[in-house]
């Protein structure tokens, strides 16, 4: 994890890759910078509203937080909570400028406030921040039959693929004000999850793999997201949550994911499957391919989303 990652431009990209996400790992090269806009800036201070909402940011935390119907209807909001160099369908929101940007990260209460809403948005995903320096993420605490239990926003989640957009502007959201160590844990966990046999319905999955896994800037970690997912799908490696917290706390002692070479069998985090990896090699190869005629024909169909409410 480098903290220059941001100033570098990205390892070679797949020819594939949708725009916006292009655009994303580019650092928006061709975005018009307009200074005398400070909407979200405003918003972070808690001096200006998220519109058409009235409130500023903590109201409308207080308003959203744990409000699972209003998060769920509502289209209008997450444009405030995580705005983005992007122009979404929310009107009455502006696209993010680099200003604003480096005024949200200077001023701690603003980047507090950044930090909430993310807190409250892993809520409405039936999960809960354990640690912030490292990113862990673990199921929410209720149980069922409560509204608020991981099972019921699981099943919330799944339903309705609105969020799978929300996600990947959250987590670009995250890369721009310096919170990118919090998209790794995510899909990773994402990953334990779906070792246990949830969160893993095929539209999740795919934007997961054509979407989410990209929405990092840092090489090194985008690169190790991408690993781990492509050799559990393959069949040839497993990632448990002992992996998953073992690799955090990784990175926190190295600022790395990587692993001395001497840990044999264990490859980046992953133990392989060498017994299995042959006969999982075409089946491989096949899936590679249907993944990228998949990230083909979304692309055709829909730019990424660009055009949804959530975007």
């Amino acid at each position: 994890m480098s903290s220059s990652a941001s100033l570098r431009a990205p390892s070679a990209l797949p020819r594939g890759l949708p725009g916006d996400i292009r655009q994303f790992l580019e650092h928006y090269p061709s975005q018009r910078v307009d200074k005398s806009k400070s909407a979200n800036l405003l918003f972070y201070q808690n001096k200006g509203a998220g519109r058409p909402s009235r409130h500023s940011v903590e109201g409308l935390q207080d308003e959203l937080r744990e409000n699972y119907g209003e998060l769920e209807s509502s289209h209008s909001f997450i444009q405030w909570f995580f705005p983005i160099r992007e122009q979404g369908m929310n009107w009455e929101a502006q696209p993010l400028q680099p200003h604003e940007i480096e005024g949200i990260k200077s001023d701690p209460k603003a980047m507090a406030r950044r930090l909430e809403s993310y807190k409250i948005m892993l809520d409405f995903y039936g999960m809960r921040l354990v640690d912030e320096e490292t990113g862990q993420l673990a199921r929410s605490e209720e149980v069922a039959p409560s509204a608020a239990s991981w099972r019921a926003r699981y099943a919330n989640l799944t339903r309705n693929m609105h969020n799978f957009l929300r996600i990947t502007r959250i987590m670009k959201s995250n890369s721009e004000f310096g919170q990118e160590h919090l998209n790794a844990p995510f899909l990773l966990f994402f990953l334990v999850e779906q070792e246990r046999d949830e969160l893993n319905s095929s539209s999740l999955t795919r934007s997961m793999d054509n979407y989410w896994r990209w929405c990092i800037r840092d090489d090194e970690e985008r690169e190790f997201v991408g690993e781990m997912v492509e050799k559990v799908r393959e069949g040839g490696g497993e990632w448990t949550e002992e992996m998953y917290v073992e690799a955090l706390e990784r990175r926190k002692k190295t600022w790395s994911f990587a692993v001395a070479e001497e840990d044999g069998k264990k490859e980046e985090g992953v133990e392989t499957q060498e017994g299995e990896a042959g006969a999982k090699e075409g089946e491989g190869e096949g899936k590679r391919e249907r993944d990228e005629t998949e990230m083909s024909d979304s692309k055709k169909a829909k730019t990424d989303g660009e055009k949804d409410p959530e975007e």
